[in-house]
C-alpha cells in the first residue's frame, strides 16, 4: 500500500472518531487538525491553520498550554489537562493529551468532556447538601463498607459519641460503638440486612468514647455496588430522652392511678372504722351490763373488717411497689372461697362453688391472689347488677408435654369464674388486660391489668370466653407446688404450751395483746421496746441458764436497732436461737424468706390468734 493510500485510510478512520487532533508547534500555531463537525471547534475550520492558541485561550491560559507543549517537545513524557472554553456564552471542558511528534512539534488530542465534568459538579453539589443536611439533622446519620467499617458520620454522630472527625473512616467498626454484649448479636443482624433479610430497627444500648452507656434505635438499609452489598447506611436515635419521657409518664400515670386507689381504698377504710368502732362501743356497753355472750358475738363480727382492712393494706402496697409475689404453699380453695363470700357482702349475688375432691397444693402469694379473685368478682357484679349466680370452679388440670403458649408443660390449679352478666363486647376483648382500659364511667382500669401482671408473675395465664348477653368465664392458671399440705386438724390444734418467750415490739398495744394471748396459752411473757433491750435480756437470761424458747422480735424500730440486727447479735452467743421476725411490711424479703436470715419463721402484721398461735406451735414442735 502506497503513502497516498495509507493516508487516505488514515484520514478516513481519524474522521469517524469523536476527538479532535491537532499538530502545533512550539509558538503555539495550528499546523493541521482534524475534526469531526464544525459544532465545537472554537474557530471557523478556514481560520484554524495558522492561527495561534492566543486567538483562543485568554493569555494567562494560552501561556499555560504553551508551557506544557515545550515540556513535552524536550522530554518526550505524555501529559493529560484539563480546560475549559466559553463559547456561545456556553463554558466547554475538554481532556487533552499531549504527545510529541518532533522537536518544534505536538500533536493534542482533544475530547470534549462537559457531560462528564457537570455530572461530576453536580454530585459533588448534591454531596455537599447531603452533608450540610445531614449535619442539621439531630439523629447521627452513617455509613459502613461491607467490613462494618464507618466511612461517614455526621456532625451529631461526632458530638453524641465523642469520637474525633477523623477517627471514623480509619479505625471505627459500627458495631464497636454498642456494648460488648451485644456486638456478636449486632454483627449477625447487619450481615442479615446486607443479605436483605432483616430491615426492622434494632435496639441496643450505645458506648461514647468515655465509656458513658445509653439506648439507642438503629435504623438502617444496605447499599450496593455493582450489584453486591457494599456496606449500609442508617439513623442512630438517642433513645435516652424517649426513655426517660417513657417512665416520667409511666410514674405520672401510676401516681395518677395511685391516688384514685388510695381514694377509694380511703373510703372503704373509712366504713370499715365506723363499723369498728361502733362494734368496740356496743362491745363495751354490753360487758359493762354483763352480756358476755353478745359481746362475744359483737366482737366476731368485727373480725372481718379487720381482715378487710388487712386485704386494702396489702393492696395498695402491691399495686404501689408492683413487686415480686412472697410466694408459700397454701390451699387456694380456702383463699378462693373466703375472697369470694366477702367480696359479695352486700350483694345479691348466688355464689356456687364446685372443686374437685383433690386440689394440687399452689405455691402463691395469698395477698396477690386474693386481689386477683376480688378484681375479677368486683367486674362480674357490674356485669351481673348485684343480682344472679356466680359459679366458681376449682380442678387441677396437666399440661402435656407441648404446653399451650401461654403455660409451660407441668400440673395447674385452675380457677373458674362464670357470670350471668352481659358479657364483654367483641370489640372490646382485646383490650381488657390494657392498663387503664374501662368501659365504666367509675374506675381506674387497672383491675384485671394488675390481675394479668400478679398472675404472669406466678407463672400462670388468664383467659376469657364471653358471650353477649350469656355472660363471661374468666379462667385462672396457677402452677401447682410439689408437696402436700398439713392435714386439716392439725392446724388447728389448741394453743397450749410451756416455756419462756420473749416479745421485741416498740408498740405497746402489740406487746400487750400478744403477751395476753400467750400467757392464757401457758407460756411465760418478757416484754422488750428495742432491739438493744432485748439482746441485753435475751443474753441476760442465757448467762443464767434459762434461755428463752422463742423471741419475737420487730424488724422495724425507728430510731432503735430492729429485729434482724438483733438477731444476728444474739447469735454470735447463742448461735440456735428459736426466733420469730414480725413487720407490718408485708412485702419485706425477710418476711417472705425468713430462713434465708436465720429465722425460723415469719409473722406478718396484723394477725388473729389463729395465725399467731400455728406460728407459735410450728416453732415450739421445730425446736423438739
Amino acid at each position: 500500500m502506497d503513502g497516498d493510500a495509507r493516508r487516505t485510510r488514515v484520514d478516513a478512520i481519524l474522521k469517524v472518531l469523536s476527538d479532535k487532533i491537532f499538530i502545533i508547534d512550539s509558538k503555539g500555531r495550528f499546523l493541521d487538525f482534524l475534526a469531526k463537525g464544525n459544532d465545537d471547534l472554537a474557530l471557523p475550520r478556514e481560520k484554524i491553520v495558522g492561527s495561534s492558541i492566543f486567538d483562543i485561550f485568554p493569555p494567562d491560559e494560552a501561556e499555560r498550554h504553551l508551557k506544557i507543549f515545550k515540556e513535552v517537545m524536550n522530554d518526550g513524557n505524555l501529559r493529560m489537562f484539563e480546560y475549559s472554553l466559553t463559547m456561545d456564552k456556553t463554558e466547554r471542558y475538554y481532556e487533552a493529551e499531549i504527545t510529541k511528534l518532533s522537536d518544534t512539534e505536538v500533536i493534542s488530542i482533544i475530547r470534549e468532556i462537559t457531560l462528564r465534568v457537570k455530572a461530576e459538579k453536580a454530585l459533588k453539589e448534591s454531596e455537599s447538601r447531603f452533608r450540610e443536611l445531614a449535619d442539621m439533622l439531630p439523629e447521627v446519620v452513617f455509613e459502613t463498607d461491607v467490613s462494618m467499617v464507618v466511612t461517614y458520620v455526621n456532625r451529631k454522630g461526632i458530638e453524641l459519641f465523642g469520637y474525633p472527625d477523623d477517627y471514623y473512616p480509619q479505625n471505627l467498626k459500627c458495631i464497636d460503638l454498642i456494648t460488648p454484649e451485644e456486638r456478636e448479636t449486632g454483627a449477625q443482624n447487619i450481615i442479615s440486612k446486607m443479605k436483605g433479610d432483616h430491615n426492622t430497627p434494632s435496639e441496643y444500648t450505645g458506648v461514647k468514647k468515655d465509656g458513658t452507656t445509653f439506648p439507642i434505635l438503629l435504623h438502617s438499609v444496605p447499599y450496593f455496588k455493582d450489584g453486591k452489598p457494599a456496606g449500609i447506611r442508617g439513623i442512630v436515635v438517642d433513645m435516652s430522652q424517649i426513655k426517660k419521657a417513657e417512665r416520667d409518664l409511666a410514674n405520672a400515670r401510676k401516681l395518677e392511678s395511685l391516688g384514685l386507689l388510695a381514694g377509694g381504698i380511703a373510703h372503704d377504710f373509712n366504713n370499715l372504722i365506723t363499723g369498728l368502732f361502733g362494734s368496740v362501743d356496743i362491745a363495751r356497753k354490753e360487758i359493762k351490763n354483763g352480756n358476755i355472750e353478745e359481746t362475744v358475738e359483737v366482737l366476731e363480727r368485727s373480725l372481718p373488717a379487720f381482715e378487710r382492712a388487712k386485704d386494702l393494706t396489702n393492696q395498695l402496697v402491691t399495686f404501689a411497689k408492683g413487686g415480686e409475689p412472697k410466694k408459700r404453699k397454701g390451699d387456694l380453695v380456702k383463699i378462693v372461697t373466703d375472697t369470694v363470700r366477702f367480696a359479695l357482702t352486700g350483694s345479691e349475688i348466688v355464689p356456687e362453688f364446685h372443686s374437685d375432691k383433690e386440689i394440687y397444693t399452689a405455691e402463691f402469694d395469698p395477698f396477690q391472689i386474693g386481689q386477683v379473685i376480688e378484681n375479677i368478682i368486683v367486674n362480674a357484679k357490674h356485669a351481673m347488677s348485684d343480682k344472679g349466680i356466680l359459679e366458681i370452679g376449682i380442678d387441677t388440670v396437666l399440661m402435656d408435654d407441648k404446653g399451650t403458649e401461654l403455660l409451660a408443660p407441668g400440673e395447674y390449679v385452675r380457677i373458674s369464674i362464670k357470670d350471668s352478666g352481659t358479657g364483654i363486647p367483641s370489640e372490646h376483648r382485646n383490650n381488657i388486660f390494657d392498663p387503664f382500659f374501662t368501659t365504666k364511667k367509675e374506675g381506674t382500669g387497672l383491675g384485671l391489668a394488675t390481675s394479668w401482671s400478679i398472675i404472669k408473675r406466678h407463672g400462670g395465664t388468664i383467659d376469657f370466653d364471653s358471650e353477649k348477653g350469656r355472660g363471661t368465664v374468666f379462667r385462672i392458671y396457677i402452677p401447682s407446688a410439689e408437696c402436700e399440705l398439713e392435714s386439716e386438724s392439725s392446724s388447728k390444734e389448741s394453743f397450749s404450751g410451756r416455756g419462756r418467750i420473749l416479745i421485741m415490739d416498740d408498740e405497746f398495744i402489740i406487746r400487750e395483746v400478744a403477751g395476753k394471748m400467750l400467757k392464757d396459752a401457758g407460756f411465760t411473757v418478757d416484754k422488750a421496746v428495742s432491739g438493744e433491750e432485748a439482746v441485753d435480756m435475751y443474753k441476760e437470761a442465757f448467762n443464767k441458764g434459762i434461755p428463752y424458747d422463742v423471741i419475737i422480735l420487730d424488724l422495724t424500730i425507728p430510731g432503735g436497732m430492729g429485729g434482724n440486727e438483733a438477731l444476728q447479735k444474739i447469735k454470735e452467743f447463742h448461735k440456735d436461737v428459736a426466733a420469730i421476725c414480725s413487720s407490718g411490711y408485708s412485702e419485706d424479703d425477710i418476711i417472705s424468706n425468713p430462713q434465708k436470715y436465720g429465722f425460723a419463721a415469719s409473722l406478718p402484721k396484723p394477725y388473729l390468734r389463729e395465725t399467731f398461735s400455728e406460728v407459735i406451735r410450728k416453732v415450739i414442735s421445730g425446736k423438739k
